[in-house]
């Protein structure tokens, strides 16, 4: 009763922790700032929607690169580089969009779905600890800064070399704040790296006959490739864009290293820790019968007839767990996700398509 209470107490406290968090996501925060000061402007009642809220963000990116292109008259060189860079500011803001909506969604699974399965204190202190580093401000913000600074030197280098000439400090500004927008929603992908081996190592309340079926196996197994593939769409689409640009083509390494590799890596450790959690499980219940047949045959008769066939029952139950499933992945999950890199594939081909027919040819 005691260990039942407990639970029950730490349980409620992480769900409330993860509710207070959705709003501290780094991605949803520009939104929310935006819409308070919009509201409060506006001298309105409630504040303005999401999408009105999103229109006014997208239009504020601009402004930046665009009085800096005014003031230093960069306009010849905003005709050649204007749009690329206008598109990738918009890009970075539904980059924002994604990461903040699939992050809540993600974290509500996870109170909702997953933490009632989790049947150990120590796994839930320890998953308190884990959580907060998706939406501690400090940590994101570092790493979008670190990493805006470190695109936007690559990114200028090489469209400067597409277009011939250097691309223009506004142009740099607004890929600067663009790149630093993307830097918080990669944020959350390589945080989520860690995730699926943190909770691979957790006890929970499992169908001990066919582990691979349990409900909190297959909950976790919707929310992870769920987030997975909400990101992957994201990142083919931009590859495509990329890829058809020829003023972009050459910064495809980038969604590549920062987009594609961790995505597979999700993918593959998604599945590795949903398939450690269903081992461990079957190891657990497969050692159980086996001490329950060892314990029967030293302390009765083994010619005793009662015992044999009690000790045969278990040894078929035996038999029939060890045959089931080791891991969660179907065929369904890995064709839908080998779908998702078919786009960065056509995207390829189309920015390199001159030099594939010149190799045909």
């Amino acid at each position: 009763m005691k260990k039942d209470s407990e639970l029950t107490k730490k349980r409620n406290e992480l769900k409330q922790e993860i509710t207070n968090g959705m709003d501290g996501l780094l991605a949803g925060l520009v939104f929310d700032r935006v819409s308070r000061l919009t509201q409060r402007l506006g001298g309105r009642s409630n504040p303005p929607s999401l999408y009105y809220t999103t229109a006014i963000v997208a239009i504020i990116i601009l402004i930046p690169g665009l009085v800096a292109t005014t003031i230093l008259e960069e306009s010849d060189k905003f005709k050649k580089i204007g749009l690329t860079v206008s598109v990738y500011l918009e890009f970075s803001l539904i980059a924002l969009i994604t990461a903040r909506i699939n992050m809540r969604r993600f974290l509500e699974n996870v109170r909702d779905h997953v933490i009632d399965s989790i049947d150990s204190v120590k796994n839930l202190t320890s998953l308190r600890l884990w959580l907060p580093k998706l939406w501690t401000t400090g940590k994101s913000l570092s790493f979008g800064l670190v990493f805006g600074f470190l695109v936007t030197a690559v990114v200028v280098k090489f469209t400067s070399q597409s277009v011939g000439e250097f691309i223009g400090i506004g142009a740099t500004i607004s890929s600067l704040l663009a790149s630093i927008l993307f830097g918080i929603a990669t944020y959350y992908i390589f945080q989520m790296l860690f995730l699926p081996w943190e909770l691979s190592g957790y006890q929970y309340e499992l169908y001990e006959p066919d582990p691979s079926h349990s409900n909190i196996i297959m909950q976790l197994s919707h929310i992870l490739n769920n987030y997975t593939y909400i990101v992957a769409t994201f990142v083919a689409v931009w590859t495509l864009y990329i890829g058809s640009n020829p003023i972009t083509v050459s910064t495809n390494l980038i969604v590549l290293f920062a987009g594609w590799l961790p995505l597979a890596v999700q993918f593959m450790g998604n599945q590795a820790a949903l398939g450690r959690i269903i081992r461990t499980a079957k190891w657990n219940t497969l050692k159980q019968i086996e001490l329950k047949i060892k314990s029967k045959q030293a302390a009765s008769n083994p010619d005793d007839k009662e015992t044999l066939e009690s000790i045969s029952r278990l040894m078929d139950y035996h038999n029939r767990i060890s045959k089931t499933r080791n891991a969660a992945l179907d065929i369904s999950a890995g064709l839908s996700f080998l779908n998702q890199l078919l786009l960065p594939l056509l995207a390829f081909a189309l920015g390199n398509l001159n030099e594939i027919v010149k190799f045909f040819r």
